[in-house]
């Protein structure tokens, strides 16, 4: 099996995983009603609920996180979306604790789609100052992943740990456009001219010939063929946006303490296990961010974790780094078309939006559904 079908083969078992979840909702039904909470009296403290609860990863195997991010590519504008994450993993049964534990997780976030290949349109303001409209290359979409964590040292009473990881999956973008923008070809004396040619070569993986220089040096215009206006159209793919990788996850957990009043205004304290933050970080490769193909390694840094102790809020984030040097390249400025002119128009240069190959980060705050759908239960 070659790495580009590890993605479809992966979001398969991405599936499988969340349809694991009513089993495993059945085997920790007793342990949720046991083991999973505890009441102190007397003189009992937490440091007696850490005893008996034990840290134990079976009491919280589902995990629903909504809010919104800010995302953006190195060096653009960032852009605010909705941000919605299901996270499953199999532990263990009631008896047993499993070296090898399954996971999975569903996001609905951003992601970084087709770009103009850093073409921005430029336009004068109100007061004569120069500002430009660069094409927004981070879009709503869905990414799944699953894999499986291992720990040969693991104990169930560590507060903290850390586990070996292997995950892959994809992403996909939940809407597109088939003709994005158009840009009047600069005129032939313009440095942009020069500039537009090279942009859009074979060395910057477009086909070649898409569009060529003007060979007639007395002509004011820039490309061959009377080219006088290029567009930007969806790039065609078969397949999803795939990504694996490899490294560790280090988590830490939390008691969750809530306390309650009955009628009579006695105060009731209780301690469920566990909440626990979160920060996965691998080596691997990701279509995403690197051009749409899966070439050359990052480093991705995946985190979340609750903001205080009760968990309703969780802080999440994402870096993803490519392992490169760093590619200084001149933004191409082009103005806007207004000519009318159609795509099928033989002026008309068709250039296909390409996935940006760019480093690529995310920082959002959301709120613990799971805790809130329970909440709501016990009333």
């Amino acid at each position: 099996m070659t790495i580009q079908r590890v993605g479809t083969r992966v979001g398969l078992i991405c599936l499988l995983g969340f349809a694991l979840f009513p089993m495993t909702e059945r085997l920790y039904a007793q342990d949720k009603l046991g083991d999973c909470t505890f009441v102190p009296s007397g003189d009992q403290t937490e440091e007696d609920a850490q005893d008996v609860l034990e840290w134990d990863d079976r009491c919280n195997h589902f995990q629903i996180v909504a809010g919104v991010e800010q995302s953006g590519l190195s060096s653009l504008p960032n852009q605010t979306n909705f941000f919605l994450s299901a996270f499953t993993r199999v532990s263990g049964n009631k008896n047993n604790y499993f070296a090898v534990r399954p996971w999975a997780r569903i996001r609905l976030l951003g992601a970084p789609t087709g770009s103009t290949g850093d073409v921005v349109a430029a336009f004068q303001d109100p007061s004569g100052a120069l500002k430009s409209l660069p094409n927004s290359k981070i879009g709503q979409a869905a990414d799944f992943v699953a894999g499986v964590e291992y720990s040969p040292w693991f104990k169930n009473k560590d507060r903290y740990s850390v586990t070996f990881l292997l995950e892959g999956g994809a992403t996909t973008p939940l809407s597109s456009q088939d003709v994005v923008d158009k840009f009047q070809v600069p005129p032939a004396s313009s440095q942009q001219c020069q500039l537009l040619v090279d942009q859009f070569s074979p060395k910057n993986g477009y086909p070649a010939n898409l569009i060529t220089r003007n060979p007639d040096a007395t002509s004011p215009q820039c490309l061959a063929n009377g080219i006088t206006v290029i567009a930007f159209n969806s790039q065609q793919r078969d397949s999803f946006l795939r990504k694996y990788g490899a490294g560790i996850r280090t988590t830490y957990r939390f008691l969750d303490k809530t306390e309650t009043t009955d009628a009579d205004n006695n105060k009731t304290t209780t301690y469920t296990c566990c909440e626990y933050g979160m920060v996965d970080v691998t080596l691997g490769q990701d279509e995403a961010v690197t051009g749409g193909r899966l070439r050359r390694f990052i480093v991705r840094i995946d985190a979340m974790h609750p903001l205080w102790y009760n968990a309703w809020l969780y802080l999440f984030g994402t870096a993803a780094i490519r392992l490169q040097h760093n590619d200084f390249q001149q933004t191409l400025i082009l103005k806007a078309d207004s000519s009318g002119a159609v795509p099928s128009d033989p002026n008309v240069a068709l250039i296909p939006l390409k996935q940006p190959n760019k480093d690529f980060y995310r920082i959002g705050i959301g709120m613990n559904f799971t805790k809130l759908i329970d909440a709501i239960k016990k009333k």
